[in-house]
This record gives C-alpha cells, structure tokens and sequence, in this order.
C-alpha cells in the first residue's frame, strides 16, 4: 500500500491528500471553491470588511517590508554583508562575477 502524501488545510484544519490542493495553496479546494460562494452571495460584507481592515492590512505589508529591508546574508563568494533585497543585484556584479571565476580557476 503505497503512503500519499498529505497536507493540512489551513481553513478545515484537516489533513488532505496532496491532490486536493491547487499548486502551493494553504487551502483545499473546497475551502477554496466555499470562499468563492461566499464572496459572490455576500459581496457587501466583503467589501466592508476589507474597507474596515485595509488600514492593518497596509500597516501589516509596510511593517513586513521594512524587515524584508533590514535582513541581511553573507555572500560566501566576496565575504560580503549584503541586503537580502539586494542579492541579486550584488551576484551581478563584476566583483562577485571575478571572485566567481577565481574560485572556479581553484577548483580546476
């Protein structure tokens, strides 16, 4: 008997086989398709709720984004303290790119 694997939804809180989620979704499908009724019998109340809570909504993501801001990783490549939010910019670099290839030369 082969062992499925399976997941939690994070609406029902129960552990579903892998195939009832949509890609990388949090919730099942039939907490998903039961939103969506929601959503379309009961627009009004939607709508109040995200108009009573867009202001915690935007203080939510601003707050995250500064933290996003503030992280920061050491390249191993240049021995770097760089941004998180700047590591792709800073593997672009002809710094990063000429340490890439010395370590490279080493290796061979």
């Amino acid at each position: 008997m082969e062992k499925k694997e399976e997941k939690q939804c994070s609406g029902c809180k129960v552990k579903k086989s892998i195939d009832q989620f949509r890609n990388e979704n949090r919730n099942c499908n039939s907490c998903i398709a039961r939103w969506v009724r929601y959503k379309q019998n009961h627009p009004e109340r939607v709508q109040r709720y995200y108009e009573e809570n867009k202001e915690r909504f935007l203080e939510e993501k601003k707050e995250y984004r500064k933290m996003y801001n503030r992280r920061e990783e050491m390249c191993e490549v240049c021995n770097y303290t760089i941004k998180t939010c700047r590591r792709a910019h800073h593997r672009k670099t002809q710094i990063h790119l000429a340490n890439l290839e010395k370590i490279e030369a080493k290796n061979n």
